[in-house]
C-alpha cells in the first residue's frame, strides 16, 4: 500500500502504472495532460480549441508512426478533464488545475489528479448502458465506483477520508438541479463495505466488474431521483435554513439523505469555505443541527433511503455483498455510518470549489 498522506501526483508515472494494470483487451487508450490557463474566450470558443489541440495530437499521433503520446504541452487549454471515444480506442484528458482535480481544494489537489485520471479511464472500460441518459447518474456512477475501489486498492483504508469528501461534494449538484453527477450513494456504499471486503485482491477485469455492480445496484433510480428533486432543487442558492427545511425535514428519504450528507462538514467545529467564503456554525446551531439529523438518520438503514427497495431490505443480499462477503448477511450498519465526512489526516478544515 501507498502512503496517501506523502503522495505526489507524477502523471507519466501513474500512467504508465495504470497501462500495467488495465485489462489487455481495453489497452487503447491515449493520455492527455494539460494546464488550464486564464482565457477571456466564451464557452463556444473554447470548444473550438478543444477541437484545435485534440487535432494536433491526432497529427502527431499519424505522424509518430501510431506510438502513444502521453504528454502534452501546458500552453495548451482544455477547459476541463474528459474521456472520449476515438477511432483506435479511447482519448482521456486530465486537466490538473481545473474541475474535479481542483474542487477540495490545494492541499488535496494531488489526490483529486490521481482520482480524475482513474475516473476518466473508467469511461472508457466500462460500456455505457442502453437504459442511462445524459441526466441519470449511472455512467457518473460506474467512474467513481472504479477511482474509488482503484483508491483503497492503492491506499488501503487511509483512502476512505478523500472518498468521503469526494462524496460530499458530488451531493451538493442535486440542490442547484443537476441529477447526472449524484454519484454520493454508490460511493458511500462502496466506503462502508470496504470494512468488510479486501478490494486489493481484485484484478483489473474483476474490479471493472464490481465497479459497474455497485453502479447498477446503489446508483438511484430515475423514479427515486424525480420524486427528490422537488425538495432537493435549492432556488435561491446554498440557504441553510431553506436546506434544513425543504431536505432534512422532508417526508423523502432520499432527499433526507443528501441534506444530512451536505450538513457533514459543517458540523465540523472549523466550518467549511466554499468559494472563498467560510460558514462557521455556532455550537448552538452545530449541536441543533446534529439532533435533528441523528434522531431520524438512527432509525434509518441505507436500504430505505431507496424506496423501491426498503422493504426489502431485511432479507435480500445484493450480489456485492454474496460475491466478496462470503455470502454471509451482515448486520446493516445505521444511517449515520453512511453519511460520515471526513477530513485527510493533518487536515483541519474542509475547502471547496462548487465552480472551478
Amino acid at each position: 500500500m501507498d502512503d496517501i498522506n506523502s503522495y505526489t501526483f507524477d502523471f507519466k508515472k501513474e500512467v504508465n502504472r495504470l497501462r500495467r494494470t488495465l485489462p489487455r483487451r481495453n489497452n487503447h487508450f491515449l493520455f492527455v495532460e494539460s494546464k488550464f490557463v486564464e482565457s477571456k474566450s466564451d464557452d463556444i470558443s473554447a470548444k473550438i480549441v478543444h477541437q484545435q489541440v485534440m487535432s494536433h495530437w491526432f497529427l502527431k499521433l499519424f505522424h509518430n508512426g501510431g506510438k502513444q503520446v502521453d504528454s502534452l504541452h501546458e500552453k495548451d487549454v482544455f477547459l476541463r478533464s474528459f474521456h472520449k471515444e476515438i477511432a483506435f480506442g479511447h482519448l482521456v484528458s486530465l486537466v490538473k488545475n481545473r474541475g474535479l482535480p481542483d474542487m477540495l481544494g490545494e492541499e488535496n489537489m494531488q489526490l483529486m489528479q490521481l482520482f480524475t485520471l482513474y475516473h476518466e479511464t473508467a469511461h472508457g472500460l466500462i460500456n455505457r448502458d442502453s437504459e442511462e441518459n445524459d441526466d441519470h447518474p449511472f455512467r457518473e456512477s460506474t467512474a467513481d465506483a472504479y477511482a474509488a475501489l482503484c483508491f483503497f486498492q492503492r491506499f488501503g483504508s487511509s483512502a476512505e477520508n478523500i472518498l468521503s469528501m469526494i462524496s460530499w461534494q458530488r451531493s451538493i449538484n442535486a440542490f442547484f438541479g443537476e441529477t447526472s453527477n449524484v454519484t454520493t450513494t454508490v460511493l458511500d456504499k462502496i466506503i462502508v463495505d470496504s470494512a468488510s471486503c479486501d478490494f486489493s485482491k481484485l484484478s483489473s477485469e474483476e474490479t471493472v466488474e464490481l465497479a459497474r455492480t455497485y453502479a447498477k445496484e446503489w446508483t438511484p433510480k430515475a423514479s427515486v431521483l424525480s420524486a427528490a428533486m422537488p425538495f432537493l432543487t435549492q432556488e435561491y442558492g446554498l440557504r441553510l435554513s431553506s436546506i434544513r427545511r425543504t431536505c432534512l425535514a422532508s417526508v423523502n428519504d432520499f432527499a433526507f439523505y443528501i441534506g444530512a450528507k451536505f450538513f457533514q462538514p459543517l458540523m465540523h467545529p472549523g466550518g467549511v469555505t466554499m468559494d472563498g467564503r467560510t460558514t462557521k456554525l455556532t455550537d448552538k446551531k452545530r449541536l441543533s443541527y446534529i439532533q435533528d439529523i441523528e434522531e431520524r438518520a438512527s432509525t434509518m438503514t441505507f436500504r430505505d433511503i431507496f424506496n423501491s427497495v426498503s422493504a426489502k431490505a431485511s432479507t435480500v443480499q445484493t450480489s456485492v455483498e454474496t460475491k466478496f462477503m462470503n455470502g454471509s448477511l451482515k448486520a446493516e450498519p445505521s444511517l449515520t455510518e453512511y453519511l460520515k465526512v471526513a477530513l485527510p489526516a493533518g487536515q483541519e478544515h474542509f475547502t471547496s470549489k462548487l465552480f472551478s
